[in-house]
């Protein structure tokens, strides 16, 4: 199942196209908030073992990665992050057994992760790239190009009435009072964090 300290397969999208799905990608998942899931990338080169990586990137040993079903040492680039629908578009194997889960990080590694990336936030998150379908564009069919569907509909009228369908997203998107994904994942961290505290 998708959840949070999941690696996953997915459809990791390009620097050149961060709105479209791009190649199979191992990512790890940072948070699920349906019908949204915030990942972060990893590539399949290893890193230099005589290199320090740069801030947000966390190396994995062969030990460490044939533990997660991987077969080589990899790179976690928590600085490089893509905020998607939970959809099989970018998820192709949302509907097959496992979900596309190639392992589950245990619970020190899923808090040593949330920390890293915490601190990324909170410090210096400028560094951190972000792509994926963001902002998502509201249409009055309750649609978009990402095949996700909206939680607050229009009405009827706006599909006759360009003007007014106009006219009422604009007001949809203030009252949704969109966010970056990075304050989502810090809301979901911080709630995270208060739960283990209480």
């Amino acid at each position: 199942m998708i959840a949070e300290g999941a690696f996953i397969e997915v459809l990791f999208p390009t620097t050149e196209k961060p709105g479209l799905p791009g190649l199979p990608h191992i990512c790890y998942c940072l948070a699920v908030r349906p019908p949204l899931v915030l990942v972060a990338y990893t590539t399949s080169v290893p890193w230099p073992s005589n290199t320090p990586p740069p801030l947000g990137v966390r190396p994995f040993s062969q030990e460490e990665a044939i533990a997660l079903n991987q077969r080589r040492a990899f790179p976690l680039h928590l600085n490089r992050q893509a905020r998607m629908p939970l959809t099989t578009r970018w998820f192709p194997k949302l509907d097959a057994p496992g979900q596309g889960v190639i392992a589950v990080a245990p619970e020190q590694l899923r808090q040593e992760l949330y920390e890293r990336n915490l601190d990324l936030l909170r410090r210096h998150e400028q560094t951190i790239e972000l792509l994926g379908p963001w902002p998502i564009p509201l249409r009055c069919d309750g649609h978009d190009g990402s095949g996700l569907a909206h939680t607050v509909p229009l009405p009827d009228t706006c599909i006759s009435n360009p003007q007014r369908a106009l006219r009422r997203r604009q007001r949809v998107e203030q009252r949704l009072a969109v966010v970056t994904a990075h304050q989502r994942i810090d809301q979901v961290l911080g709630m995270r964090h208060q739960a283990q505290h209480t």
